[in-house]
């Protein structure tokens, strides 16, 4: 349970941070929708010439698909916010 409320702070944290510019925020969701449009676009055109990939039908692909869109927005929710703070806004860690 201690788990799941640290996971909603994470969340929480990270909404506050898109929101607090709505542009900044509406980009981002854009640039998601983006994300997910080219991908099944690129897999629809790669399943409209064939049948299967290696054993890979079409429905596999696209959960496939799925689960990487969702392990990278994971990544970016909890790794994310870590690594621009140690880079600093300007660079300053790795800049000395």
């Amino acid at each position: 349970m201690r788990y799941l409320r640290l996971i909603g702070h994470f969340a929480r944290a990270s909404f506050q941070e898109e929101a607090a510019y709505q542009a900044n925020f509406y980009v981002g969701l854009l640039h998601s929708l983006l994300n997910l449009a080219t991908g099944m676009l690129g897999v629809m055109v790669l399943f409209g010439q064939i049948e299967t990939v290696n054993g890979w039908d079409l429905t596999a692909t696209l959960a496939l698909l799925g689960v990487y869109l969702v392990v990278s927005a994971l990544r970016s929710l909890f790794l994310g916010p870590s690594l621009e703070a140690l880079a600093g806004m300007d660079g300053e860690v790795w800049t000395g």
